[in-house]
């Protein structure tokens, strides 16, 4: 993949991807990311759950019950 050969690809990609999670951060929003299936070109998909400041314990079930219901179909 060209962010492992390109120290410029790299960084580009973080910048793109941190614009998604920094709200939350800045917001002291737990988050638990999953895996979402993937693109037509075979790059993964992530799916985040956030919560208000505090909730960790519901996000991290949230996310638990999110897996198990993937999982099991």
């Amino acid at each position: 993949r060209e962010v492992l050969e390109s120290e410029d690809a790299f960084f580009r990609d973080i910048a793109r991807n941190v614009r998604l999670t920094t709200p939350g951060n800045l917001l002291d929003m737990p988050g638990v990311s999953l895996p979402g299936g993937r693109y037509e070109n075979g790059m993964p998909i992530g799916v985040t759950i956030y919560g208000v400041s505090g909730t960790d314990d519901a996000v991290l079930a949230a996310a638990l019950a999110a897996e198990e219901a993937v999982v099991s179909i």
